[in-house]
């Protein structure tokens, strides 16, 4: 295998990689609004396609399509400050989340396998772990970086149009990466793409 070959190979991987990505997250985005659907008791998004399969493509073009806004100049300097506070404590997480990885690769050392090692030890860094993930992507129970549950969207509101997409594909895509980064951390299972 020559190195154009090799580069040709290298590309058509990253571009199937992205598609499986971008695939992934428009079918998690359909499956969180179907369950969140149900459990408020209505139907859910159930208007293109049988049962509303093609509908994240549907909300795909709908939101590539519109017109983009933007404002280029605020005198309001709390957003500056916002930005900043959210930066800080997005980076708190992190910080949290790199320590935690690091604990639990000392703790597993060469065994690398929960049956050798005690669970006792795992367990509350697995729980902190959970937790500083779910800080990490502003879901539900601990959403305060934005403030979502007061908003609609917390800071989306001000986006729309491509940008919205692509920071909506960006938290999704965020999620299916700790996901694969959990299994691969505390079950020492490698998770084929």
């Amino acid at each position: 295998l020559n190195y154009k070959d090799y580069i040709i190979m290298r590309v058509i991987r990253l571009v199937v990689l992205e598609i499986y990505v971008l695939v992934r997250v428009a079918f998690l985005t359909l499956l969180e609004r179907k369950i969140l659907g149900y459990i408020q008791e209505r139907k859910g998004p159930n208007k293109v396609g049988l049962g509303g399969i093609l509908q994240p493509f549907s909300d795909a073009i709908k939101l590539f399509r519109k017109e983009v806004f933007v404002v280029y100049k605020s005198r309001y300097y709390m957003y500056y400050i916002w930005a900043v506070r959210g930066i800080c404590q997005t980076l708190s997480y992190e910080v949290r989340i790199i320590i935690i990885i690091f604990l639990v690769l000392i703790i597993l050392r060469e065994r690398y396998s929960f049956i050798d090692t005690d669970i006792y030890m795992i367990m509350p860094l697995f729980l902190v772990f959970l937790i500083s993930i779910l800080a990490e992507l502003n879901r539900t129970p601990i959403d305060f970086v934005e403030g979502e549950s007061e908003l609609v969207s917390g800071f989306n509101v001000e986006y729309f149009s491509g940008a919205f997409a692509l920071i909506f594909m960006a938290e999704y895509g965020i999620i299916i990466f700790f996901r694969y980064l959990v299994v691969g951390i505390f079950t020492n299972l490698i998770v084929s793409i």
